[in-house]
């Protein structure tokens, strides 16, 4: 798990394909349409996502095994919380396809950050998070860049 700001980005030595997708948000018009954007296949690619915040209880905890997560954000303010996934207890079956498994809310303490404009998380596979809730109780607009990065172009 790491966050920072995205000036910082260089700080964290980890390979060309990190480096490929900073770069690719240095050109990347936000207003654009939200979608997936494929900069390198599916090895790399950028989900530019729109939507509102809301309420914890209805937010999800996910984690990805074979893609890391790099979660920037541009617009809006949401609260993320984050957990270990080895301590948590699945709640679907992992989905091959989309690289995604969901987990029961174990109601314990998490550890969390507010993601805003120039903020970055970045969630490995152990980084269990819950997305998407809202700051202060009021729901607000949100917008980020979601890079997927395969797991094994990340140099560590």
């Amino acid at each position: 798990m790491i966050i920072d700001h995205i000036d910082n980005y260089k700080k964290y030595n980890l390979g060309k394909a990190w480096e490929t997708a900073f770069e690719y948000l240095k050109k990347f018009d936000i207003n654009s349409e939200p979608k997936r954007y494929d900069i390198k296949g599916n090895d790399i690619y950028l989900l530019l996502v729109s939507y509102n915040s809301k309420p914890e209880e209805e937010a999800k905890l996910e984690s990805h095994l074979k893609y890391i997560d790099i979660q920037i954000g541009l617009e809006g303010r949401e609260i993320i919380k984050w957990y270990n996934s080895n301590k948590l207890k699945p709640d679907t079956s992992y989905n091959k396809e989309n690289d995604i498994i969901f987990y029961e809310n174990p109601k314990i303490v998490f550890n969390s950050t507010i993601l805003h404009s120039g903020i970055f998380a970045v969630f490995f596979p152990q980084d269990a998070h819950l997305p998407g809730i809202m700051v202060e109780n009021k729901p607000e607009p949100v917008k980020k860049a979601v890079f997927k990065i395969k797991l094994d172009l990340i140099e560590v």
